[in-house]
Parts: structure tokens; sequence; C-alpha cells
């Protein structure tokens, strides 16, 4: 299946509008995350710049959707905000080199768990049933069992931070199909801010090699 791909400005901005979005939102809730790993040293343990930037951008988005009455969840450990009609959410999560790039196909860069699988499948069987369910922002849900679950992906690169609010349809070990990609504009990096190391999320294994 082929992915819807927004990259015109003038399509993402009444994308977004129609589900109730704007890029400002994940565009700010990036800066806190970055932010927080500006704040990071090596005497922090090795996982800790990926989760601070990680949990913060959470964070930063729960802030901004939450005084438009969207409710942070946490079910199964699973960190989602859903609109106020319950039918859509989104969850939080980097992706690989190809976030971002409308010529590639992005996945997140760490295997995910049990819940982000289940939401995924959710979102898949919803768009089956509906055929052509991209265009509808709408599913009728009961406690948000059955809101489609977008993905927020961000990826940090050497001089910026590339970002996508994309719909999720397969999932296998890594989510890496998708029914709709909305490509936002890229986060420039000032010289600083691009000397940090790059963070990588906990669930991301980390490599041992032999000391010499």
């Amino acid at each position: 299946m082929i992915a819807v791909i927004r990259t015109e400005l003038v399509d993402v901005e009444a994308r977004l509008a129609e589900l109730g979005l704007a890029e400002g939102i994940f565009h700010k809730a990036i800066f806190q995350g970055l932010l927080a790993r500006s704040e990071t040293t090596l005497n922090h343990p090795p996982l800790y710049a990926g989760f601070v930037t990680w949990g913060n951008v959470v964070r930063g988005v729960r802030d901004e959707l939450g005084t438009q009455q969207w409710e942070r969840d946490d079910e199964n450990n699973y960190s989602r905000v859903f609109n106020p009609s319950r039918t859509m959410a989104i969850a939080i999560a980097t992706g690989d080199e190809n976030t971002g790039n409308s010529n590639g196909t992005p996945m997140t860069k760490s295997p995910k768990g049990s819940a982000t699988n289940q939401a995924v499948e959710s979102n898949a069987a919803q768009l089956s049933f509906e055929g052509e369910g991209f265009d509808r922002a709408d599913w009728p849900s009961e406690d948000g069992v059955d809101a489609k679950t977008w993905l927020l992906l961000f990826c940090i690169a050497k001089n910026e931070v590339r970002c996508e609010l994309s719909l999720p349809i397969t999932c296998n070990g890594k989510v890496d199909g998708w029914m709709e990609r909305i490509i936002l504009r890229p986060i420039q990096l000032d010289p600083i801010s691009a000397g940090l190391p790059i963070p990588t999320l906990p669930d991301i294994e980390v490599p041992i090699s032999r000391r010499a």
C-alpha cells in the first residue's frame, strides 16, 4: 500500500488543521526535548540522554494539547495523548535516518513492544474497513479503544531535527509501514546544539565491544 505523503506547506497546514493540530505544537515540544538533552553530560548514565529527550517531547506535546482538552493516557505504560472525542491518539518515538524524508520510508529507531503493536494493528483493521479512511479524522470509539494512533517521529541529525506526524499500519518489530505521512519542516540546530551527542531511546540495544 502506497502511503499518502504530504510535504507542501499549504497541504501540511490544512491536514493538521483538519486534525485539530498545528506544526508549532510539535516544534515546541521537540525544543523541550532538545533543551533537556542539552543539559546532559558524560557523567549521566548512557541511556539518560535518550530517555530525557523523549520524555520531554512527550511532556511538551501533552502540555500544548492539554490546553485544547486533549487527555494524557499511560495505560500499559504506553504514553499517548487523546483528542477530546478519543478518536485520535498521538504517541512519540525516535525515527531512523529516513524520518522527515519524503523519498524514503522511515522506521522507528528501536523495536517496539506489545502496546505499540496493538495500536498499529488497530489502525490497520480500521483503515481496512474504512477503505479510504485516511481522508477521515473520526472513528466511533469507546474510551479510545478504536482511536487511530499517530506517531510523532523525530530524528536528531548533525545540524537539524527532522520530524513527521504519521499514521502507522505495520509493525515488524519496528514500526515500518504507513498509511499517511505529514512531513513537518525540519528544526535547524545551532552549532553548539549540533555538537551534542545524538540520543537513543532506552529500549535500543547498546553495542558492547571487547576492550583492547
